[in-house]
């Protein structure tokens, strides 16, 4: 249990049995009471209209605070609040591509919304960082045998495996080292991304240029023998 009111919000340390609109937060009362908003806000928002100006157009609950009579209405009515999608879109995806590539494909629908920016934040914050986060765990990985299943600590000058001989195969492959590039590459040559991220996903591609041979035409394997880097 938190020893302080905002340690953890599933913990609540005061419950009040009365509720005082008066006393809560200014936010909450922000919320329209009608039904159905009128054609002159919409109208507004066309034209770019500040905040203030639509004020006087939809009522709000700090506006019948005091008021004997009074209604709400909702412009989204239901019978439960239950209803409705119970796991999220985002949860059914079954990789992370096409995560990032269903979340690039909704901000270019929404007009509101700057897909730039988006893949902006997806790149700086998950993308870029895998990436480099990959490659070095790769380069400090550790080895298995394909015999014994042992995992040295270091890579015997041999090649093989000391206990039994077998071949020694990589834990980390290249595969899941590069598996956002091509997204990554999409993505900033896509939209209007400042040249930072075109750099920097430059030397992440000149990384793994260095790390790893040219991949064949053909498919490439999945397990790698430490002999491959030679």
């Amino acid at each position: 249990m938190p020893d302080r009111i905002g340690g953890l919000m599933d913990a609540p340390l005061l419950l009040s049995p009365l509720l005082n609109p008066s006393e809560v937060a200014r936010q909450a009362l922000n919320i329209e009471t009608v039904s159905q908003l009128p054609v002159e806000f919409y109208e507004k928002t066309w034209q770019g209209a500040h905040p203030s100006e639509v004020e006087s157009l939809v009522p709000t609950l700090n506006k019948i605070l005091g008021v004997d009579q009074w209604s709400i209405g909702f412009t989204h009515p239901t019978e439960d609040l239950d209803h409705g999608r119970l796991i999220s879109s985002y949860k059914e995806l079954p990789t992370m591509l096409d995560k990032v590539k269903e979340q690039l494909k909704l901000a270019d629908q929404i007009v509101a919304v700057n897909a730039a920016d988006v893949a902006v934040k997806v790149l700086s914050t998950h993308i870029l960082r895998d990436l480099v986060g990959n490659l070095r765990t790769f380069t400090s990985q550790r080895v298995r045998c394909m015999k014994c299943g042992s995992k040295p600590r270091r890579v015997p000058l041999g090649g093989v495996c000391h206990r039994r001989g077998g071949q020694l195969v990589a834990t980390v492959f290249r595969m899941g080292v590069e598996k956002y590039l091509d997204v990554a590459t999409e993505m900033v040559d896509r939209y209007q991304i400042r040249p930072y991220y075109h750099q920097r996903l430059d030397l992440i591609k000149l990384e793994l240029s260095e790390t790893f041979r040219p991949l064949p035409e053909e498919k490439a394997q999945q397990k790698l023998l430490i002999s491959e880097f030679a």
